[in-house]
């Protein structure tokens, strides 16, 4: 039976403790190990995307993450979601995206979506995510980018409250008039308490993404 190990990969290590509150909410038997590279989030902003380099970084972490017992891998970071497609294809273990149960939610829950990101190195992957998961589902979608770049900004400023302030903003200015609002980085769920009055659904990646990590090695170890 495989161990109830698994690997979170990811570019900083800014939300782990929610990550592993989550699993040991969920199923605190589950072994949460992490591989986090923050140079990489740095080479994604300096080159508008993943370089070579990335790529066969992510691919070297993903094969120790196997060796060091995992039964499944995390990919953390939305703006490398796509590396994840590739790096699984080296490995013997399943890989989910951190984003992928959310994606899958917001087609389910309506037709037109709004994708708030404040990384424009994250549009293009979370939009082509939630294309594949309306297409997976038999659906067709409008998804509408929406780049805070400004947001972006005060967080490497060290301006916390700047960047909650204007991704609070925004989600109450989509509020009616969209099906769902998408909240393409992880690290959003900081605004969640924030945005409870909104009517619109707000998705955020982790907790949907954890309990979906949750249901999958629970139904790999009963093989």
């Amino acid at each position: 039976m495989p161990n109830k190990q698994i690997c979170v990969i990811g570019t900083s290590m800014s939300n782990y403790a929610d990550i592993k509150g989550l699993f040991k909410q969920l199923d605190p038997t589950i072994r949460v190990n992490y591989i986090a590279d923050d140079s990489l989030i740095e080479d994604l902003l300096a080159n508008q995307g993943p370089t070579p380099s990335v790529i066969k970084r992510m691919c070297n972490y993903a094969q120790m993450a196997q060796e060091m017992g995992a039964c499944l891998i995390i990919n953390q970071c939305s703006t490398v979601s796509e590396v994840s497609e590739l790096y699984g294809k080296l490995l013997d273990i399943p890989v989910l995206k951190i984003d992928q149960a959310m994606a899958e939610k917001a087609v389910e829950i309506g037709s037109n979506i709004a994708l708030v990101t404040t990384n424009t190195t994250t549009v293009g992957p979370s939009h082509r995510l939630l294309l594949s998961a309306a297409k997976a589902a038999g659906k067709e979608v409008t998804v509408t980018d929406f780049i805070l770049a400004h947001a972006m900004d005060a967080l490497f400023r060290g301006d916390v409250k700047a960047h909650n302030d204007a991704l609070r903003a925004q989600i109450e200015e989509l509020d009616g008039k969209y099906d769902v609002i998408v909240l393409a980085q992880g690290s959003m769920i900081a605004i969640m308490p924030e945005v409870k009055h909104v009517k619109t659904p707000v998705l955020t990646s982790i907790p949907l993404g954890v309990e979906r990590a949750v249901k999958m090695v629970n139904e790999i170890c009963k093989e």
